[in-house]
């Protein structure tokens, strides 16, 4: 299914989404882009849905068309980013002379080239940050987005800014910041937002609870989602919405049918994965049948749109469920067609080393270590990824307990209390707790000794010198604004759990 494209020389799927997105954006139809390209619009719909190949002259005159009407009516447009998504020759076919509209909107980020931001639109430049994975600068100019829509009364532009920015806010652990943003969404629902903009803010509430594992919460918020997208498929004018939706970091246009696709599939995801989780959490068997089987109809739905990364997510996250049930070589299968299909944009490489981890942890723990050490590489560098590291040294942090050596459990400890400090949320606790109950008892249950080993424990992490908690200062590059007052408030809340585990309060 994913490997047709790569049979050709370009990427169908990729760029049949940048068209139609580019398409989206002029307001035009497929009539009247076949107008202005001269192509039939038949075959403009099946390039859009990725399912035909086209020759490079054909190509080439659909960029042009679409650049060109994007650059008069002031849209941004990368142009260099479209070519090489066509697979199509960069240096060839731009000029150096060619005018600075046609310059690559990422070199404009570069260096002496920042000031040209000054002359783009807030959402352009927003963005353009998100594509770089620069989440917390692109939350402020989508928020001054968001702000400039509400003074000029355009509630379309102002709920999907406003989405965009909580997004980014939850894409970086600012889980106060994003619930507001998804709650003004929401609450002017009756406000003139348009419909699935409401539909797609439950959807990222709940995605954000289950970040929290609030799960009953997130599992409240997913199906109110799934009731308001009832009620939108029944609409007569269904086939005029449309909506730019992000998935998986990419900024995606639907319309139509399969806007309401687009948002099932997100929607089925999340819920998948909360009904997952909580699933495991509770020993509770027809809980996880059903988040895989909700999994597997997000695999479905993304597939039928032809977006294959997600087809790819999809996959990666049954994984822990299915080996929770001893489903080894199911596991096994999953994790090769999902390194197939995944595009190792952003964090992707990590989450496939993590989930690699996963399964050498049962399968090959001798392994494991050395994986999840890639999974660790995955999260900090280029990009920064919170939560993927916490869930990397939460499995690190099993690794370590299940030795039984003292040095270990030192260990163990050490890496539970980076991952709660990166997430500090029940299922890191209470692994804070279980590594801590440990050390307690390695070092004769003295409350005292005890004490004076978590000392010596905090004064490391605040020196953040050695690993795990060097890690920790890309947290600091992460959120200058706010980075130390995220330690502390995760460090007093591990603190506390510790403390209330050791007297039994637990």
């Amino acid at each position: 299914m994913a490997r047709g494209w790569r049979k050709r020389d370009y990427n169908r799927q990729g760029f049949g989404q940048q068209v139609r997105g580019y398409r989206l954006a002029l307001r035009w139809s497929l009539g009247q882009l076949a107008q202005q390209s001269g192509l039939n619009k038949g075959t403009l719909q099946h390039l859009e849905k990725g399912e035909t190949h086209i020759p490079p002259a054909k190509r080439q005159i659909i960029i042009d068309v679409l650049t060109q009407a994007l650059q008069q009516a002031g849209q941004p447009v990368n142009r260099e980013a479209f070519l090489q998504r066509a697979g199509l020759e960069v240096d060839a076919i731009l000029r150096p002379s060619s005018p600075s509209q046609e310059q690559s909107a990422t070199d404009a980020l570069a260096g002496d080239q920042e000031p040209e931001l000054r002359h783009m639109p807030h959402e352009a430049v927003a963005e353009l940050l998100n594509r770089q994975h620069r989440w917390q600068l692109a939350g402020t100019f989508w928020l001054l987005a968001a702000r400039e829509a509400r003074q000029s009364g355009d509630r379309a532009k102002w709920s999907r800014c406003t989405i965009r920015a909580g997004l980014m806010a939850l894409t970086g652990s600012q889980f106060e910041i994003a619930e507001q943003r998804f709650k003004e969404v929401i609450e002017q629902a009756q406000a003139g937002v348009p419909a699935p903009a409401a539909v797609e803010a439950h959807i990222r509430l709940g995605w954000l609870y289950y970040e929290q594992d609030r799960f009953s919460e997130a599992t409240h918020m997913l199906r109110t989602a799934g009731r308001l997208l009832q009620n939108l498929a029944r609409k007569e004018n269904t086939d005029s919405e449309s909506l730019c939706f992000s998935a998986h970091g990419s900024i995606l246009p639907y319309e139509g049918h399969e806007l309401i696709v687009a948002l099932e599939a997100t929607r089925a995801h999340w819920l998948g994965r909360t009904y997952v989780d909580w699933g495991m959490q509770q020993d509770n068997q027809e809980m996880i049948q059903a988040g895989l089987a909700k999994l597997q109809k997000n695999r479905q739905y993304d597939g039928q749109l032809g977006h294959y990364p997600n087809v790819g997510f999809a996959l990666l996250r049954q994984i822990p469920a299915l080996l929770y049930q001893g489903e080894v070589k199911t596991s096994e299968r999953y994790l090769a067609q999902s390194e197939e299909l995944l595009d190792r944009q952003g964090p992707a490489q990590g989450h496939l080393a993590l989930h690699k981890g996963m399964f050498a942890l049962e399968e090959q723990p001798e392994k494991a270590m050395d994986i999840l050490e890639n999974a660790r590489e995955g999260f900090t560098e280029p990009i920064f990824y919170a939560h993927g590291l916490s869930e990397t040294f939460k499995e690190i942090s099993s690794l370590y307990l299940m030795d039984d050596r003292k040095s270990e459990d030192v260990r163990a400890l050490e890496y539970a209390l980076a991952a709660a400090v990166l997430h500090p949320y029940s299922r890191n606790i209470e692994l804070l707790q279980l590594a801590a109950r440990r050390m307690y008892w390695r070092i004769g249950e003295n409350r005292s000794a005890f004490n004076n080993f978590w000392q010596t424990l905090e004064e490391r992490l605040w020196r953040m010198d050695a690993e795990p908690f060097s890690d920790l200062r890309y947290l600091m590059k992460a959120f200058p604004e706010n980075d130390i007052s995220y330690v502390e408030t995760a460090l007093e809340k591990a603190r506390n759990a510790v403390q209330d585990e050791l007297s039994g309060k637990g």
